[in-house]
């Protein structure tokens, strides 16, 4: 894979040129092909987050316990598999993630001791989206 120029790359996804990061779980894409994403952009792709140096984890379905740990330890920011694709321009995208990033746009979180606004929103929501009480 090609990869741009510093400049270019800070223009076209200011949000990951010179920043690390650093993945867990299972993303839409091989890892290699999101950690080549990063590189190509202008961004470093790590293994491990390290104190310090990693700005965020990029975290996707089955997160791994140690990641985990080490970001709960060094306070590592957070992105989720949506967030992070939303940082490279539109066309750069894997397929199926600009649908991704427009679901969780729209999803919104309510707890049990809300239920007017959960009723609202049970009205309001689209037969397509399932709401969930957690």
């Amino acid at each position: 894979m090609t990869h741009l120029s510093y400049a270019d790359a800070a223009k076209m996804a200011p949000g990951v040129a010179g920043r690390h990061f650093c993945i867990t779980g299972v993303l839409l894409v091989a890892r290699a092909n999101a950690q080549d994403m990063i590189q190509r952009y202008g961004g470093y792709a790590d293994n491990a987050v390290r104190k310090g140096t990693t700005d965020y984890l990029v975290i996707g379905k089955k997160p791994g316990n140690t990641k985990l740990s080490a970001m709960h330890r060094f306070y590592t920011k957070t992105l989720t598999e949506a967030q992070f694709w939303s940082l490279f321009p539109p066309g750069a995208r894997p397929y199926g993630a600009n649908s991704l990033i427009g679901f969780e746009s729209s999803v919104a979180v309510v707890t049990g001791k809300e239920p007017e606004k959960m009723q609202e929103m049970v009205q309001a929501t689209p037969s397509y989206i399932r709401l969930i009480d957690i």
